[in-house]
């Protein structure tokens, strides 16, 4: 280290320079300028792989004089530096970590587990402008560095839209108020909002003043105003907007030029990790020069993957934009895009109204896991020198809000769900748009909150007071079977199950016979003639399932004796069946599930299983069947965890359906 210490030493006291440059929707840690050809800036990041930065925690500038290098050839490099160059700066980005921080808490489990360390990454600041490529590149062939990198610049991804007094469409077409039957959120959860700096005061806002629990000691900037109000605006206040998570609170942090490192990206990620957040939103993408000029491309940058790391170690939820237009200069679209492309982040594409792509020119591509709308959304603004304001715009900014508005709804109903639960239960709860299954534009599809809430509430509670008995109705008569209703907000409905015995002979197998409305707390079974005596034993139970497609266990069983089956002029006779693929049950499962179908007549079946990469992974049923009623089992212990398809086919026709294995 003393080798790696030396080297940077000398080559970062050979150069010298500063300037800025902007553009629209840039925000820039640290001003970049071109000079005659050649990209200046005045900070260099660089991590260490070993212990080299060796400081009481809480020391944020590094004083040589009080905390020296130890080795002697080092101090007496710097000391001949500083009277040629002027004398650089040395931060900690991370000045809360000191080498060996390598655990942190995740609140769901109530346990430590092992994140990156980044207490050795330090921000080197000079008081005038240095070559930075020919300086990163020098930097990277030292022995013992971890990464060398330039100041961070992000790009908003918002779109212009003039102000209309339209609704919230956006809420809508997510099923909010539905889900709003469910939860609306709770104050214990908490999104954070990592946005762009500015000279607002986000606090005086009528619709998100009392939502922001706390801030970092620098203003907001508009496109911060515009998020936090889809993130988590006031509702139900008889004033502005509504947002999905009504009682959710924010924190702000912001992202912008400071001669200081706390306003660094990867600093404001553990940040908020510190704070407990559950979920952080990322409403931009981050970029880097690519070359001895101006233009900015979308770059992953090492020090902001390993703060996400240990964000998600700790068990917070990461929601980040797609991206729009890509930046002129740069890979078109579709293009990569970060924080988006970050393993444990959901990245979020844009919808329209009638669940469209948003705009043809936007990005997209494997990496998107959601989409949720993004055109005409109506949010919170400002006015110059302060006061309450309502704006319209376009752009994944606004999408990705939306969904962390939904991760804060699914952890108010449920907060032991995971990271990974909450973007699994989005996933498979979605609307599925595009082409069948997963693509590169909509994801799985857009979001549906009433549906993702069903599901993180878990399944139903058995029906009760489950009874069978008899209706007359003049020389017929026909099983009767009454329950009490559900009272979870999200019932949908009722499955009824019957079997049929004539002793010691099953005539029938448990099987479902009908599916009933949630408002239905009765049914009446008029394909069984002669109730009340006889050879037959019909028995009964059903179950109630809700809007995620999750069954509760059953009812109790009631019976009828009856004499005659399918006769007699009163009542009317069966459905025909009909060709249906049911959601398997149960759901999510491990490690085995049941997956029913049925087939009006009789034809060649397939039923087979694919994983989220369109690869088969098994072939359920593969001949000709009768019509009729079919159950089939998926075993999947030797599967892991995550999302799988089952996909029906019979006589040219197709089904689709979503199954999660949670281990």
């Amino acid at each position: 280290m003393i080798y790696t210490l030396q080297r940077l030493v000398i080559i970062l006291g050979l150069f010298t320079i500063f300037a800025s440059a902007t553009a629209q929707n840039l925000r820039q840690e640290m001003p970049l300028v071109l000079e005659n050809g050649v990209l200046k800036c005045k900070r260099i990041i660089v991590s260490f792989y070993q212990r080299t930065i060796d400081v009481p925690r809480g020391t944020s500038v590094l004083d040589l004089n009080r905390y020296p290098v130890r080795n002697q050839m080092v101090r007496d490099i710097i000391d001949s530096l500083s009277q040629r160059y002027s004398t650089p700066t040395i931060r900690k980005t991370m000045p809360h970590l000191v080498w060996g921080d390598t655990l942190v808490y995740n609140r769901r489990t109530q346990r430590n587990v092992v994140a990156p360390d980044m207490s050795q990454e330090i921000a080197i600041d000079f008081p005038v402008p240095i070559p930075l490529h020919s300086t990163l590149r020098r930097l990277r062939q030292v022995p013992g560095i971890r990464y060398a990198e330039q100041p961070i610049t992000i790009r908003t991804l918002v779109e212009p839209n003039d102000y209309s007094s339209s609704e919230q469409w956006n809420l809508d077409k997510v099923n909010a108020p539905r889900a709003w039957d469910i939860s609306t959120g709770s104050s214990s959860v908490e999104i954070a909002v990592i946005d762009e700096g500015g000279d607002i005061n986000a606090q005086e806002h009528l619709d998100i003043a009392d939502q922001i629990i706390s801030q970092d000691d620098r203003q907001s900037g508009a496109h911060f105003m515009y998020v936090a109000g889809v993130a988590g605006a006031k509702t139900n206040n008889e004033i502005g907007i509504a947002s999905l998570s009504w009682n959710t609170k924010l924190r702000a942090y912001h992202f912008g030029v400071n001669t200081e490192s706390g306003s660094r990206l990867p600093t404001l990620i553990d940040n908020a990790r510190l704070a407990g957040v559950d979920v952080i939103n990322f409403s931009f993408e981050t970029l880097s020069s690519q070359g001895d000029d101006l233009t900015a491309c979308p770059t992953p940058f090492n020090s902001v993957l390993l703060a996400v790391e240990r964000a998600y170690a700790a068990g917070v939820i990461m929601v980040a934009a797609a991206g729009n237009n890509a930046p002129a200069g740069c890979t078109p679209v579709p293009y990569p895009t970060w924080p988006a492309s970050y393993d444990g982040v959901i990245a979020v594409s844009g919808t329209n109204e009638i669940d469209e792509f948003a705009n043809p020119t936007w990005n997209y591509g494997g990496f998107v896991d959601v989409s949720a709308p993004a055109v005409s959304i109506k949010t919170t603004g400002f006015l110059t020198g302060g006061g309450s304001n309502y704006v319209i715009w376009d752009g994944t900014s606004f999408a990705a809000p939306l969904v962390s508005g939904l991760a804060a709804l699914m952890k108010a109903t449920n907060p032991s769900l995971t990271a990974t639960d909450v973007e699994d239960y989005m996933k498979l709860t979605s609307v599925d748009l595009g082409i069948p299954g997963p693509d590169s534009h909509f994801g799985y599809g857009r979001i549906n909150a009433y549906k993702a809430l069903s599901m993180a509430n878990g399944p139903p509670v058995p029906p009760e007071n489950f009874a069978a008995d008899i209706l007359y109705l003049g020389e017929n008569s026909h099983p009767r079977l009454n329950w009490t209703p559900n009272n979870e907000p999200d019932i949908e409905g009722y499955e009824v199950w019957r079997k049929i015995i004539t002793s010691p002979i099953i005539l029938e197998a448990w099987r479902v016979i009908a599916t009933v409305g949630a408002g239905q707390t009765q049914y009446v079974d008029y394909s069984i003639h002669y109730a009340g005596s006889g050879p037959y034993t019909a028995y009964f139970k059903i179950k109630a399932f809700d809007a995620a497609g999750l069954r509760s266990g059953f009812s109790s069983e009631g019976s009828v004796n009856y004499g005659n089956a399918y006769k007699g002029t009163a009542g009317t006779s069966p459905t025909a069946l009909a060709f249906e693929l049911h959601q398997n049950s149960p759901n999510p499962f491990n490690p085995s599930t049941s997956i029913r179908y049925s087939i009006p007549s009789d034809g060649f079946v397939s039923l087979r299983v694919f994983d989220v990469l369109g690869q088969e992974i098994r072939s359920l049923v593969n001949e000709m069947q009768t019509q009729g009623e079919h159950k089939v089992t998926f075993e999947a212990s030797d599967l892991p965890s995550g999302l799988y398809f089952s996909r029906l086919q019979y006589n040219g026709y197709t089904l689709n359906g979503k199954m999660l294995l949670t281990k």
